[in-house]
């Protein structure tokens, strides 16, 4: 594990966190990898990672947007979970009635 901490006025730390997470970054993280079993990002490899970084205010813009689309994602994904937790108890519940004849 490495620390990173963002330069002031290049990048905000909550863009480096979205950008970390991207596929590119882990796609260039993982071809760098040294390690089969237990991989690991070897550290010049990492420091050599570039990116064209929009401006701090665009920076910001991006990030905003992410954090929305993450927190919709979270809305839907607790939604969907409720769903098929209700149906797993409809099933239940038919399967008791039906057992005990409750079901014509």
């Amino acid at each position: 594990m490495y620390p990173l901490a963002p330069i002031e006025g290049q990048i905000t730390r909550d863009f480096l966190y979205w950008l970390l997470l991207s596929k590119p970054f882990t796609d260039y993280a993982i071809e760098g990898s040294a390690r089969a079993g237990m991989p690991k990002v070897n550290r010049d490899h990492l420091f050599q990672y570039e990116v064209d970084l929009p401006d701090v205010d665009e920076q910001r813009r991006i990030v905003a947007k992410l954090d929305a689309l993450r927190n919709e994602v979270t809305t839907l994904q607790a939604a969907y979970e409720r769903q098929l937790a209700d149906i797993a108890a409809l099933r239940q519940s038919m399967l008791q009635a039906a057992f005990s004849g409750q079901l014509s």
